[in-house]
């Protein structure tokens, strides 16, 4: 089952695709974690079902969303 997370970023185009890189997402899986935030290093993916991870969506800083979902597989959670 795909997890999904979401991001706020300042500009979605400075997002890194296809590259390990480190983020801080907040979990949209519900129960007892909705909303818990982790540092990942993820490999981001323009196409959801390409990086057989789970789904991220975006918004903007100010916390409006956007249409955009990205894939993302986790390779790793940091402290």
């Amino acid at each position: 089952m795909q997890k999904e997370y979401e991001i706020y970023v300042d500009n979605v185009a400075e997002l890194p695709l296809d590259r390990e890189t480190e983020l801080e997402i907040r979990s949209l899986s519900p129960g007892k974690y909705k909303y818990e935030i982790k540092r990942v290093k993820a490999v981001l993916s323009a196409s959801p079902k390409a990086s057989q991870g789970d789904l991220l969506k975006l918004r903007l800083s100010l916390g409006e969303a956007t249409s955009k979902v990205l894939g993302i597989k986790i390779v790793k959670e940091l402290s």
